[in-house]
């Protein structure tokens, strides 16, 4: 009887021993982790400060790294299989079960360069958000002139404000993500119903388009006119003289309405009409040469929430 009470023990003993190096192991490697990251992230970032587009390509970059040098985490293995499980349900295959109804809207004539605006537009129709281009940009968009003096060009940070008039064909240059996602949000806060809780996400961790879009469609993206990589530089200073702002030309925004196993289909305000598909790798290149720049919106009942409902996007 002895015996048996002192084995019990020992494997008692066993078992809380291996937990306990488990638990640490898991411990020590967030720990490396996380320190391999920021230190990834503090020797690329000095070189990029102030200029929010080389910022954005090397946390993509970083991303990258982090992959190769670290291998695939628990977190990126669980997306993959995320994806894998779920693409029938974001598909276009048989009806377009999938397919996200999103209003079209053209940016010319009245827009030439009001791509990034248009698209928002698009997003918020598609959640019945009640609003207009002009309406966006008149009272939502924060704008700023860009003009030239001295052989110099001068202009906002295009980060938080439109660089220039998104209705002229000339002296539109554009905004990136938190601009417009800062925009969506005013909108969002004057016009959605009491009750209604929503959330306004960014890029974030500069994942791959396509976790983009198996997390969540439509989405907005920032890509190039022609879907190809981004070739070619506009550059400004900032007002005062002490910054450079670095802005792709070319630079276009779209909204992604679906996917398939070879195609994205997307709204894009420079075509004739919505949901056309461009090839995967194009797209896909082209979005990672901006700097993987997303916004997506979430929007659910509170009520719902408080009896046990899952939170969705909401239309009404």
């Amino acid at each position: 009887m002895k015996s048996k009470d002192t084995s019990k023990k020992i494997m008692i003993v066993v078992c809380v021993i291996l937990v306990t190096i488990v638990l640490f192991s898991n411990v020590a490697w967030c720990i490396f982790y996380m320190k391999e990251k920021n230190n990834l992230r503090h020797s690329i970032m000095p070189v990029t400060q102030g200029d929010y587009y080389q910022e954005q390509l090397a946390l993509v970059n970083n991303y990258e790294l982090l992959k190769k040098e670290i291998g695939s985490t628990v977190e990126y293995e669980e997306k993959a299989k995320y994806i894998a499980s779920n693409l029938d349900r974001i598909s276009y295959q048989e009806n377009n079960k999938a397919k996200k109804e999103v209003p079209f809207i053209k940016q010319n004539p009245d827009y030439p360069n009001g791509c990034e605006s248009v698209s928002a537009v698009m997003l918020l129709q598609s959640y019945g958000i009640g609003i207009t281009v002009d309406e966006f940009i008149n009272d939502y968009l924060r704008k700023s002139i860009i003009y030239s003096k001295d052989g110099d060009r001068y202009g906002p940070d295009p980060r938080s404000t439109y660089a220039g008039d998104p209705t002229s064909e000339t002296m539109g240059f554009g905004i990136f993500e938190p601009g417009i996602q800062s925009a969506i949000e005013k909108v969002l806060y004057d016009k959605v119903k009491e009750g209604i809780n929503y959330n306004v996400r960014g890029s974030g961790q500069k994942e791959p388009l396509e976790y983009q879009v198996a997390r969540q469609l439509p989405i907005v993206i920032w890509a190039t006119t022609n879907y190809e990589p981004v070739n070619e530089m506009w550059t400004w200073r900032s007002y005062n003289k002490e910054y450079t702002y670095t802005y792709p030309k070319n630079s276009h925004t779209i909204v992604i309405t679906g996917v398939d196993e070879e195609y994205y289909y997307v709204n894009d305000p420079l075509q004739e009409e919505g949901n056309i598909k461009i090839e995967k790798k194009k797209l896909e290149d082209s979005f990672d040469s901006l700097g993987r720049q997303v916004i997506g919106i979430e929007m659910y009942d509170i009520r719902e929430l408080q009896q046990g409902g899952e939170m969705k996007g909401l239309k009404w």
